[in-house]
């Protein structure tokens, strides 16, 4: 059996076929209230280089919704934690070739399943 839609792997596999040095953890998070408290999700970058970056995402969404906020905070992940990254321009282009590439492979698997 395989999803052949799961859009959180085709989430990360386009940021591993562009950025292919990037690493995380990805959790599904209750705790975090969701969209109206701005809680959507979270990347945590530890302190010690060794450990890895941990992303949280939020299951007061919807479902909808969560795919876009992963790619959102594997942007933060690629770009890193300067000030000047955060939603700067780099962050922005990062975010949209995800999505851009997102979007091919998408296209590719409906072709090859339909």
């Amino acid at each position: 059996m395989k999803i052949i839609n799961n859009p959180f792997d085709t989430i990360i596999q386009a940021v591993e076929e562009l950025y292919p040095n990037t690493h995380a953890l990805i959790q599904f998070n209750p705790e975090l209230r969701g969209r109206d408290y701005g809680e959507c999700g979270c990347t945590t970058f530890p302190a010690n280089p060794d450990e890895k970056i941990l992303i949280d995402i939020s299951t007061n969404i919807l479902f909808i919704h969560m795919p876009e906020i992963l790619a959102h905070e594997l942007a933060h992940v690629v770009v890193g934690t300067s000030e000047e990254n955060d939603h700067g321009d780099k962050w922005q282009e990062v975010f949209d070739a995800i999505h851009v590439k997102y979007e091919e492979l998408v296209d590719f698997a409906e072709k090859e399943y339909s």
